[in-house]
């Protein structure tokens, strides 16, 4: 249920952002680079929160009981109380930044990312979700910042009003959510505590760089591709709308898949239909189908990462946030890495398949840190 809220506010948050920066902030010399520093803020700025997070929750984090209930009273502090802590700072602070700047604005988006990421990441493991929750925490952020960029941008000059609208409606909801989630935080599951996270667990053995490097290189693709790839028939608020619903499906969907079927058999399935499909994405039913299988990757990603480095989720959050950001670059400054037709979207959807399978492979059949570090001391012993 906490997921539910936190993917409510994703909503919010996100749209809040939207209807600031493309109402008033992107207007008047320089709005450009303020959109520049607003997305710098956003998205690199996730890495170093996380990882003041992480710091901050060693000892609730790690959770290897998948079947842990997600129903216990819970009345201390715990991981899930610190992540919303960073949430509702984030909130906060973007409604403060909606009118004041874009770097307060960027900082509330980062912080809120942060927490409910991780707060998300708690629940779904207390609760042997698999990374199902994923999927669905970070999929409504698309259709905010869609709604939230159509109210700002109204044709019909109440671009002002209507970003108003969505600011004050969004953070009169945000404040609704919150003290249903604090309501939560004092009743609901229990989380389960682990060892302190130690940072030297990210041990940077070469198949550990393979995996990292594999799931960040996928996410500045996926970047680039969603920002770079025109598709002729979105030219219409009708056609947009559908678009977003396409992408927001499609990373629900993955973590459900992902969950049911395994992460390799979703990986393979989608990007070598969303390749396919990129190669004719000038008809509109199979851009819209790209797009769909293309996102399911998403909640992917990062439940690799996740997964695998468990006391240090907001730092593997993060990470992967910065990928977008440097997947947004090329656009912003108009260089052509690799095209905006349909050809290389197939390409670079075919690229995506065969890095994102090496990675999933090679984390599957490697040991995790913590079980490599298990298994050293058990030789030392004998």
């Amino acid at each position: 249920m906490t997921t539910v809220l936190y993917s409510i506010l994703h909503f919010l948050v996100d749209s809040i952002c939207a209807a600031a920066m493309f109402s008033s902030m992107l207007s008047g010399t320089g709005g450009q680079w303020r959109f520049l520093v607003y997305n710098f803020c956003a998205f690199a700025l996730q890495m170093p929160f996380g990882a003041l997070l992480d710091t901050w929750n060693a000892d609730a984090v790690t959770i290897t009981e998948a079947s842990k209930s997600c129903q216990n009273s819970d009345t201390g502090t715990s991981g899930r109380c610190k992540a919303f802590s960073f949430a509702l700072a984030g909130v906060i602070l973007t409604v403060i930044g909606a009118f004041t700047s874009p770097v307060i604005l960027g900082i509330g988006n980062a912080l809120f990312h942060v927490g409910g990421g991780v707060g998300t990441i708690i629940e779904d493991r207390a609760c042997g979700g698999d990374g199902q929750r994923l999927g669905f925490f970070v999929a409504p952020g698309a259709m905010g910042l869609f709604l939230g960029k159509l109210a700002a941008q109204s044709s019909f000059g109440l671009s002002a009003l209507s970003a108003g609208m969505i600011w004050v409606g969004s953070s009169a909801f945000s404040a609704a959510v919150i003290l249903i989630v604090l309501r939560r935080m004092l009743t609901g599951f229990t989380i389960s505590e682990g060892q302190p996270a130690d940072m030297a667990d990210l041990s940077l053995h070469p198949y550990d760089m393979l995996i990292i490097a594999g799931c960040f290189l996928v996410v500045v693709i996926r970047s680039y591709v969603g920002l770079a790839v025109n598709m002729p028939w979105r030219t219409t608020v009708a056609a947009g709308l559908v678009a977003t619903a396409a992408v927001v499906l499609g990373k629900m969907i993955g973590g459900f898949s992902a969950a049911a079927f395994g992460k390799k058999s979703t990986v393979l399935w989608s990007l070598i239909i969303a390749s396919a499909c990129y190669a004719l994405c000038d008809r509109p039913v199979l851009g819209i189908s790209a797009l769909f299988f293309f996102n399911m990757t998403m909640p992917i990603t990062l439940q690799i990462l996740v997964d695998r480095y468990q006391k240090i989720p907001g730092t593997m959050f993060g990470f992967l946030t910065v990928g977008l950001f440097l997947g947004y670059l090329p656009v912003f400054f108009s260089v052509d890495v690799a095209g905006s037709g349909k050809t290389a979207a197939s390409v670079l959807s075919m690229l995506s398949l065969i890095i994102l399978s090496a990675s999933a492979a090679i984390s599957e059949r490697s040991l995790s840190p913590m079980k490599r570090d298990e298994k050293m001391a058990g030789l030392e012993k004998e």
